[in-house]
């Protein structure tokens, strides 16, 4: 008998040590809303010290939008058994000793005792990660006004540039020589490669945040439409019996689809070639393959190729920004996927792989795992 006592009191001690060492908060109220426990993140969170809030009703610790309502979620889930925050973690306001209301990340958990009903709550203070939240929005519509600005400011005197080069050659179609003409076209493709980055920085400031609304989409209509558009007709597109429908918006996915085949088209060291596009299910995902038979990518330029700037072959010899790939793997990590390239070897071909959600949205999300 004496052990069995010694043993609960050791689980007793043990269960408490546990619960007042854990960085979370945790809370247990009853059926009444009265607190029955209050641990020591709990009292870090609020400032209440557990003798100040044990016995007294959970509300305390709410900003009154919240209170006012608490006890009558209560008494309808007693009486419904309709839960609108049990099972189910969200983002909710707090409310410190010191009258402060801060953010707070919330699970609650419904616990039964005998014929008693409890409610366990786990409880974090999110004020830091919505602090830097807050201050990544304001970099990011900074960023996107900057390029903005950057964009049309710069364009106009680049087209200026290029209308005086154009005007050049006009009034002196009898005089000019052959290597001033040379010059001059140069000056002319060196103003549109740059007016050609400055809107493929502009899009990258907006990758992931100017969308339109999710809707059902039929990847094999969008592809098509996308190779129409971007792959010439010596490159033959070839696309599985059937493509799934998903919940996206579509302008993303046209987007990558988009930079894909062309980058497969401008790449080619052939005048001709393949694009093939093949889909597999991966738990909430597709994964969306792209394969061409060009001359690949070494696997030493694989990651840099998702860089900004990065061009794999010089600019005079391959028209492009560096920007594409940048492009494409923000759009698809936005979503919570991932992106990679699968080529080199000593073979021929390059193969894209992206994961895209079936159901996406404009909601930012975890990468997903490899």
């Amino acid at each position: 008998m004496n052990d069995r006592k010694e043993d609960a009191a050791l689980h007793s001690a043990l269960l408490e040590s546990i619960l007042n060492n854990i960085v979370d908060g945790l809370i247990t109220i009853d059926e009444m809303g009265i607190v029955q426990s209050y641990n020591k993140a709990c009292a870090k969170i609020f400032g209440y010290d557990a003798g100040e809030v044990l016995g007294r009703n959970v509300k305390m610790l709410m900003p009154q939008a919240y209170a006012v309502d608490h006890d009558q979620y209560i008494a309808n889930y007693r009486n419904t058994g309709k839960a609108r925050i049990i099972g189910i973690g969200r983002e909710v306001e707090g409310r410190r000793k010191d009258g402060s209301i801060f953010p707070l990340d919330l699970s609650v958990a419904e616990v039964k005792v005998g014929d008693r009903r409890f409610f366990s709550g786990i409880l974090r203070d999110i004020t830091a990660r919505k602090s830097a939240e807050m201050s990544l929005m304001r970099s990011n519509q900074e960023l996107e006004q900057f390029a903005y600005v950057a964009s049309h400011d710069l364009k106009t005197p680049l087209r200026n540039i290029d209308n005086l080069a154009q005007w050049v050659v006009e009034d002196n179609e009898k005089t000019l020589n052959a290597d001033a003409r040379d010059k001059l076209a140069l000056l002319r493709n060196c103003v549109t490669r740059l007016e050609v980055l400055l809107d493929d920085i502009l899009a990258y400031s907006r990758a992931g945040r100017i969308v339109d609304d999710a809707r059902e989409v039929d990847v094999g209509d969008l592809v098509r439409q996308v190779a129409q558009t971007h792959v010439p007709a010596s490159f033959e597109v070839r696309l599985p019996p059937k493509l799934p429908k998903i919940v996206s918006p579509p302008t993303p996915l046209t987007q990558i689809f988009g930079n894909i085949f062309s980058n497969a088209v401008k790449h080619h060291d052939k005048g001709r070639g393949v694009i093939e596009v093949r889909c597999e299910p991966i738990g909430r995902f597709y994964e969306f393959s792209v394969l061409d038979d060009g001359p690949g990518i070494p696997p030493q330029y694989h990651e840099r190729a998702f860089q900004m700037f990065q061009t794999l072959q010089s600019r005079d010899k391959v028209e492009g920004s560096g920007m594409g790939m940048a492009i494409i793997k923000k759009l698809v990590e936005w979503q919570g996927g991932r992106v990679w390239i699968e080529s080199g070897d000593g073979k021929r071909g390059t193969a894209i792989h992206f994961l895209w959600p079936a159901h996406a949205s404009a909601e930012a999300r975890a990468v997903a795992g490899s």
